[in-house]
């Protein structure tokens, strides 16, 4: 009964916002997961990947962790889940644990990075890789293999044209190498 409430709610909060929801779409997200029976998990889904867009623009960065988690948890549950739509959940929830400061936003963006790879994505390959960094190099005194790994993966994609992601690419890279004495 109360899943059937949250879903009329959030059906009517949709009838009220009429394809714009603005300011409510973490209000529309919640009742869509409160709701979400294995027949509309896409919806909820969709709806905590912008609820976890909004806050991240507003630089609410723990609001954004539970919203991406909310819809990596329901994409669990749907019966055939997507790899790309997991890979971009997967870039947006390390994205928000870094801006939130949560050290799981590195590994969280290598298995990005690894799933991208995999998955052939050019573009969330080097989003993962790019997103990995905090202006300084992973851990001092060493050279943060994985981190490594991804950057030369994401350079490999992009090519030896100079774009500016690239450029970025190379600069992070030279400061994760510092440590290595080459």
């Amino acid at each position: 009964r109360r899943e059937l409430v949250h879903r009329q709610v959030a059906e009517a909060l949709e009838a009220i916002c009429a394809g714009d929801p603005g300011p409510r779409i973490g209000e529309l997200a919640w009742h869509w997961v409160a709701a979400s029976a294995p027949t509309d998990v896409s919806k909820a889904i969709e709806y905590c990947r912008l609820a976890g867009d909004a806050a991240l623009d507003a630089l609410a960065g723990d609001e954004a962790v539970r919203w991406y988690t909310d819809a990596l948890r329901l994409l669990d549950r749907d019966a055939n889940p997507a790899e790309g739509t997991r890979l971009q959940l997967l870039v947006c929830l390390g994205e928000a644990q870094r801006q939130a400061g949560d050290a799981a936003h590195r590994e969280t963006l290598l298995d990005a990075a690894n799933l991208a790879a995999r998955l052939g994505d050019r573009g969330a390959l080097v989003r993962a890789a790019l997103t990995n960094y905090r202006g300084w190099h992973s851990i001092p005194g060493k050279v943060d293999v994985e981190r490594v790994e991804a950057l030369e993966a994401a350079l490999a994609e992009v090519g030896p044209g100079k774009t500016p992601e690239r450029a970025r690419l190379l600069k992070q890279l030279a400061v994760e190498l510092s440590y290595s004495g080459d």
